[in-house]
């Protein structure tokens, strides 16, 4: 038996999919522990990334892929009790949602009581059972959509919890997993089955699937049956898989073991969803490798050499680029040695990136303002004096780390983890000082003032930059957290 089953899953259908990093890096530094991996993806992985992944102490490493293309087969239930058991999937469809995890639990005891018959997962979903029970749940929410619609949209949001029922999910001591609609069904699979405890991660990662991107989840497994849908069907697609995964991510919370969270005390102040879980808490800060390259030092005297002020974010109205635009322009006013940057990540709305290049070019900045809708790191790091977040959410976390890994100053919004980031933790770590500045959101004035203090002062901007890192160093660089995994760890084994 392993020490500790990991369980994860990958969405990013655009390149190879491979172990995210962070995981292989975990599993390599506690080289005491024996490790195995279950990696949930749309699709099957290379199995020349499998080989060249493979830390030496990770002893087992299953590839689900929930395809509707392969079929799992495991041990099921003998046919005396397979009806005792569509009885209780229907019971699990109507219960409300506090109720579900006891049909659940029930669904799972039923499987595997008689290891001499196997039962595929196409057996479960093109039953009639399964067709009445679509049927019902048809008629019962009145959907002004064709029934035919509706049947692809339930298989395809509900068949791969069926596949998850009959996959292999390997025994361990303990179950550490990153929460997403599939990851946490199966730990709640594995939890029942081995009477093992497991632990959510909430890991803002963007190689790895979570509860906070529905929208690529859904769009990650569903990609031709998306392409066939009219605009009704597409609403009814996206709000079923937005209840199931509600449902699934209340079941995750409720039964976890423990809840490990990279957010402080303030910011857990504004999750109503952890409330319940707040005794489970505890707080291991996702931390990054910390930098020792210095940045290319820039040529010419504070007045004339030319700095850069950048951003990185989404395209969208959550990360308010638009205020970033409003207040480059201030900047660009008030300092004519200042270009600026803006470094656009994937799953952008092209709408508003359009938009924001109107802005852009109206407010005449098309010649100092460089919108790149692609994360370079090397470009960035190496180049960037300032790094602005404008997010009105919760911030990208792994980049405000890095460039504070690389002794640049920030300026952020007041949200999420930003305070905590540039102000301290509330411990020992706020005697450390400032690493930037925080901002109202949507005040591209503030933004402006803020940025314009660094790039005025350079003592100022260097004593940042030095805070930034030491701050990295002592509380968020993997090698400190891990150690903070490995005591978790042997609290369960």
């Amino acid at each position: 038996m392993d020490d500790v089953c990991i369980i994860v899953e990958s969405i990013d259908i655009r390149k190879p999919i491979e172990l995210p990093r962070y995981v292989t890096d975990l599993i390599t530094t506690l080289n005491e522990l024996r490790f195995a991996v279950v990696f949930i993806t749309p699709k099957p992985i290379s199995s020349d990334v499998v080989i060249t992944s493979y830390p030496g102490n990770l002893n087992t490493f299953i590839n689900i892929c929930l395809d509707n293309s392969i079929v799992c087969k495991n041990p099921a239930p003998q046919k005396k009790y397979f009806y005792e058991m569509w009885k209780t999937i229907n019971q699990f469809y109507r219960a409300p949602l506090v109720e579900k995890k006891n049909f659940l639990e029930q669904m799972i005891d039923g499987l595997a009581v008689d290891e001499k018959r196997v039962l595929s997962t196409k057996d479960i979903i093109f039953s009639k059972q399964m067709w009445n029970l679509i049927i019902e749940d048809y008629r019962i929410k009145e959907l002004h959509i064709p029934f035919v619609n509706y049947y692809k949209i339930f298989y395809s949001t509900q068949g791969s919890l069926f596949q998850l029922m009959n996959a292999h999910i390997p025994r361990a001591k303990l179950y550490h997993v990153f929460p997403s609609l599939y990851t946490v069904w199966a730990a709640f699979i594995a939890k029942r089955k081995y009477c093992t405890p497991f632990i959510l991660d909430e890991r803002d990662t963007d190689a790895i699937a979570t509860f906070m991107d529905v929208k690529s989840n859904y769009l990650a497994y569903n990609q031709m049956l998306l392409s066939s849908m009219d605009p009704p069907s597409l609403a009814v697609l996206h709000d079923l898989y937005a209840a199931t995964c509600d449902s699934v991510e209340y079941l995750g919370y409720s039964c976890t073991d423990m809840l490990i969270t990279q957010f402080a005390e303030q910011q857990r102040e504004e999750r109503d969803d952890l409330r319940e879980v707040m005794p489970k808490m505890v707080q291991i800060q996702a931390g990054i490798k910390f930098s020792e390259t210095p940045k290319k030092n820039k040529t010419g005297t504070q007045k004339t050499k030319r700095f850069l002020v950048g951003l990185i974010g989404r395209f969208i109205p959550e990360d308010d680029i638009k205020t970033f635009i409003r207040a480059c322009n201030i900047v660009a006013a008030e300092k004519e040695n200042v270009d600026f940057k803006i470094f656009g990540l994937e799953q952008s709305d092209e709408t508003y990136l359009l938009e924001c290049k109107y802005l852009r070019n109206n407010l005449d900045l098309a010649l100092r303002m460089e919108i790149i809708n692609d994360y370079r790191p090397e470009e960035l790091w190496n180049e960037i004096d300032v790094l602005v977040s404008t997010s009105l959410d919760k911030g990208h976390y792994n980049f405000l780390l890095e460039a504070m890994s690389s002794g640049i100053p920030l300026v952020a919004t007041n949200r999420g983890v930003h305070a905590e980031l540039i102000h301290g933790d509330g411990t020992d770590d706020t005697g450390l000082g400032e690493c930037g500045f925080l901002t109202d959101i949507g005040n591209p004035e503030q933004i402006a003032l803020a940025v314009l203090e660094i790039l005025k002062d350079k003592k100022l901007k260097a004593s940042m930059g030095k805070v930034g890192k030491k701050r990295i160093e002592n509380h968020y660089s993997r090698e400190t957290n891990f150690k903070k995994y490995l005591k978790t760890y042997q609290d369960y084994l």
